[in-house]
C-alpha cells in the first residue's frame, strides 16, 4: 500500500536555531513534549517516521528555512492521527501553547499552519535501509578510517 507524507514549513532566524531545536525536541520549558515524547512513547504515534530539515535561506543569510515531514505507511493512518489529535483536549490545549511558543521563535508570518500531504508513487519507491546498513557495515570493516585504534 502506498504511503503519505505530511509536510509543514517555516523559517527561523539563525540566532534562534538552538531554541527551535529545544522547542521541537522537548519544549523550551522542557515540558517533555515533542520529539522526546514521541521517541519514548511511540505507541501514541501512527506515523512510521518523522524527520526535520533546515537549510540556509537563499535570500537572507540570517534566516534558515525549516520543514518537518511525518511519513505514514497508509494514508488512512494520517486521517486517524488527525482525528485523535482533534478529539484530545490535552493535545488541543498543548498545541495552542506550543504553537504560541513556536511563533515567538520563528520568523513572523513564516509558520505555515496549513499542512501539505503528498501521496507516495509506489512504483517509484525503494526502501534502501537494509542495503544501506549492510553497506555501512562493510565500509567500516574495510576502511581504516572507521577502525578503532587497537589498545
Amino acid at each position: 500500500m502506498a504511503g503519505l507524507v505530511n509536510v509543514v514549513k517555516w523559517q527561523v532566524p539563525k540566532e534562534n536555531h538552538d531554541d527551535m531545536v529545544k522547542l521541537m525536541s522537548g519544549g523550551i520549558e522542557r515540558d517533555g513534549r515533542g520529539i522526546d515524547e514521541q521517541r519514548w512513547h511511540p505507541e501514541n504515534i501512527l506515523y512510521s517516521r518523522t524527520r526535520t530539515f533546515y537549510r540556509n535561506n537563499d535570500d537572507d543569510p540570517n534566516i534558515e528555512d525549516w520543514f518537518f515531514m511525518d511519513e505514514y505507511d497508509d494514508p488512512e493512518l494520517f486521517k486517524q492521527q488527525i482525528e485523535i489529535w482533534k478529539n484530545s483536549t490535552d493535545t488541543v490545549s498543548y498545541a495552542k501553547e506550543h504553537h504560541a511558543r513556536w511563533k515567538k521563535i520563528a520568523v513572523p508570518g513564516s509558520f505555515d499552519e496549513k499542512q501539505v500531504q503528498f501521496n507516495e508513487s509506489e512504483p517509484l519507491s525503494i526502501d534502501f535501509e537494509p542495503f544501506a546498513r549492510r553497506q555501512r557495515a562493510l565500509q567500516r570493516e574495510n576502511d581504516p578510517w572507521w577502525r578503532l585504534p587497537k589498545e
